[in-house]
């Protein structure tokens, strides 16, 4: 009778361990930048910041070939997404007034650039503009692009 429990009881503990094992490995890697710019209102110029947190994410895909090797081969693969964090700090506290997420394949990420814009700054990937003034904390998207870019107006939203 102890013998089933012990059984019992190292199964209990093995097959979850097991089953979370044969889960598709995924590359992750991660990269901030922080940037600083300024926006004039009359006589006073405000700075701001603009915090970017760049995170790939990669299924790793291996040769069939190699299936039962020890090392084996990966398959070049374009299915990275790339996920974009900016957070926007726009007055003198340390706390963060606006995040934005953008989350789109990896082979547009040669062409994310933010650019620095009399307002504030414009976020441009892959001929998609997002424009943010400083001034009035505030976001706009041009009704074509709603669906490229993911604004969360809440920063507490955000873990």
């Amino acid at each position: 009778m102890k013998n089933i429990k012990s059984i019992f009881l190292a199964l209990i503990f093995i097959l979850p361990l097991t089953i979370s094992a044969q889960k598709n490995p995924t590359e992750v890697s991660k990269k901030t930048i922080v940037k600083t710019y300024e926006v004039e209102k009359g006589d006073i110029t405000i700075p701001f910041k603009v915090k970017i947190k760049n995170k790939v994410m990669q299924p790793v895909k291996l040769k069939k070939k190699d299936k039962n090797k020890l090392n084996q081969d990966r398959v070049a693969n374009a299915d990275e997404m790339v996920t974009k964090s900016i957070w926007i700090n726009s007055d003198y506290d340390k706390t963060y007034d606006k995040y934005i997420e953008l989350s789109y394949v990896k082979d547009a990420d040669d062409d994310f650039v933010i650019e620095a814009s009399e307002v504030g700054f414009d976020i441009k990937v892959r001929g998609n503009v997002m424009n943010y003034s400083i001034l009035e904390k505030d976001y706009y998207i041009d009704d074509a692009y709603k669906d490229f870019f993911i604004v969360k107006d809440d920063i507490d939203e955000v873990k």
